[in-house]
Protein backbone atom coordinates (compact mmCIF):
# COMPACT_ATOMS: atom_id res chain seq x y z
CA UNK A 1 0.00 0.00 0.00
CA UNK A 2 1.16 3.86 -0.28
CA UNK A 3 1.89 6.09 2.01
CA UNK A 4 -1.68 7.82 2.17
CA UNK A 5 0.37 11.35 1.75
CA UNK A 6 1.76 10.19 -1.20
CA UNK A 7 -1.47 8.54 -2.52
CA UNK A 8 -3.06 12.03 -1.73
CA UNK A 9 -0.83 14.07 -3.92
CA UNK A 10 -0.92 11.60 -6.17
CA UNK A 11 -4.58 11.61 -6.05
CA UNK A 12 -4.33 15.52 -6.90
CA UNK A 13 -2.61 15.33 -9.83
CA UNK A 14 -4.79 12.67 -11.00
CA UNK A 15 -7.69 15.10 -10.34
CA UNK A 16 -5.94 18.29 -11.77
CA UNK A 17 -3.20 17.49 -13.63
CA UNK A 18 0.13 19.06 -13.46
CA UNK A 19 0.60 21.89 -10.66
CA UNK A 20 2.94 23.88 -8.83
CA UNK A 21 3.78 23.20 -5.01
CA UNK A 22 1.70 26.04 -4.26
CA UNK A 23 -1.57 24.54 -6.10
CA UNK A 24 -0.69 20.91 -4.32
CA UNK A 25 -0.75 22.99 -0.60
CA UNK A 26 -4.38 24.46 -1.42
CA UNK A 27 -5.95 21.06 -3.00
CA UNK A 28 -4.26 19.21 0.12
CA UNK A 29 -4.91 22.02 2.61
CA UNK A 30 -1.47 21.60 4.45
CA UNK A 31 0.89 23.72 4.78
CA UNK A 32 4.13 24.90 2.11
CA UNK A 33 6.71 22.52 4.27
CA UNK A 34 4.83 19.44 4.99
CA UNK A 35 3.79 19.50 1.20
CA UNK A 36 7.14 20.28 0.35
CA UNK A 37 8.73 17.13 2.68
CA UNK A 38 6.14 14.89 1.08
CA UNK A 39 6.78 15.80 -2.56
CA UNK A 40 10.46 15.58 -2.19
CA UNK A 41 9.44 11.62 -0.85
CA UNK A 42 7.59 10.85 -3.76
CA UNK A 43 10.36 12.35 -6.38
CA UNK A 44 13.02 9.70 -4.58
CA UNK A 45 10.62 7.15 -4.94
CA UNK A 46 10.19 8.27 -8.50
CA UNK A 47 6.29 8.47 -8.30
CA UNK A 48 6.56 11.88 -9.00
CA UNK A 49 8.64 14.60 -10.97
CA UNK A 50 9.39 18.65 -11.54
CA UNK A 51 9.14 20.10 -14.92
CA UNK A 52 10.01 23.17 -15.44
CA UNK A 53 7.81 25.80 -17.42
CA UNK A 54 9.81 27.33 -20.39
CA UNK A 55 10.32 31.08 -19.77
CA UNK A 56 9.44 31.06 -16.58
CA UNK A 57 10.49 30.23 -12.80
CA UNK A 58 7.37 27.90 -12.23
CA UNK A 59 7.88 24.00 -11.99
CA UNK A 60 4.98 22.08 -12.55
CA UNK A 61 4.41 18.79 -10.45
CA UNK A 62 3.24 15.68 -12.76
CA UNK A 63 3.02 11.70 -12.46
CA UNK A 64 5.92 9.54 -13.70
CA UNK A 65 4.90 6.46 -15.50
CA UNK A 66 5.69 4.79 -12.23
CA UNK A 67 3.41 6.67 -10.75
CA UNK A 68 1.12 6.62 -12.42
CA UNK A 69 1.16 2.76 -12.36
CA UNK A 70 1.12 2.60 -8.79
CA UNK A 71 -1.84 4.75 -8.16
CA UNK A 72 -4.51 3.11 -10.72
CA UNK A 73 -3.01 -0.22 -8.44
CA UNK A 74 -3.83 1.44 -5.35
CA UNK A 75 -7.15 2.49 -6.40
CA UNK A 76 -7.94 -1.09 -7.77
CA UNK A 77 -6.62 -2.40 -4.33
CA UNK A 78 -8.96 -0.06 -2.48
CA UNK A 79 -11.92 -0.41 -4.78
CA UNK A 80 -11.23 -4.22 -3.82
CA UNK A 81 -11.60 -3.64 -0.04
CA UNK A 82 -14.67 -2.07 -0.68
CA UNK A 83 -16.30 -4.57 -2.42
CA UNK A 84 -15.62 -7.01 0.33
CA UNK A 85 -16.81 -4.89 3.06
CA UNK A 86 -19.90 -3.77 1.10
CA UNK A 87 -20.38 -7.64 0.09
CA UNK A 88 -21.17 -8.03 3.59
CA UNK A 89 -24.09 -5.27 3.81
CA UNK A 90 -26.72 -7.61 1.87
CA UNK A 91 -28.78 -5.78 -0.28
CA UNK A 92 -30.83 -3.64 1.45
CA UNK A 93 -28.47 -2.10 3.63
CA UNK A 94 -25.98 -1.96 0.48
CA UNK A 95 -28.65 0.30 -1.01
CA UNK A 96 -29.36 2.73 2.14
CA UNK A 97 -25.71 2.87 2.53
CA UNK A 98 -25.24 3.90 -1.15
CA UNK A 99 -28.39 6.85 -0.73
CA UNK A 100 -27.01 8.02 3.02
CA UNK A 101 -22.75 8.61 0.88
CA UNK A 102 -24.78 10.00 -2.39
CA UNK A 103 -26.64 12.80 0.20
CA UNK A 104 -23.09 13.09 1.58
CA UNK A 105 -21.42 13.37 -1.83
CA UNK A 106 -23.92 16.21 -2.62
CA UNK A 107 -23.76 17.91 0.52
CA UNK A 108 -19.98 18.14 0.82
CA UNK A 109 -20.44 19.46 -3.08
CA UNK A 110 -22.84 21.70 -1.92
CA UNK A 111 -20.53 23.07 0.88
CA UNK A 112 -17.14 23.34 -0.85
CA UNK A 113 -18.94 25.21 -3.54
CA UNK A 114 -20.24 27.56 -1.30
CA UNK A 115 -16.49 27.76 0.28
CA UNK A 116 -14.98 28.33 -2.82
CA UNK A 117 -17.10 30.91 -3.69
CA UNK A 118 -16.95 32.89 -1.32
CA UNK A 119 -12.49 32.86 -0.72
CA UNK A 120 -11.46 35.45 -3.49
CA UNK A 121 -8.45 33.86 -5.76
CA UNK A 122 -4.99 34.14 -4.86
CA UNK A 123 -2.87 36.44 -6.88
CA UNK A 124 0.51 35.39 -5.62
CA UNK A 125 2.46 35.16 -8.78
CA UNK A 126 5.16 32.46 -7.71
CA UNK A 127 2.65 30.11 -7.66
Amino acid sequence: MLDRSIFRILWALAKSGPATMGDLENALQLEQSTVSRQVKAAIGRGLIEQHVVPGTRRRLLAPTAHGERIYQEEIALQAEVFKRALAEFGPARFQAVTAELTALNDALDRASSATTASVPPSHDANR
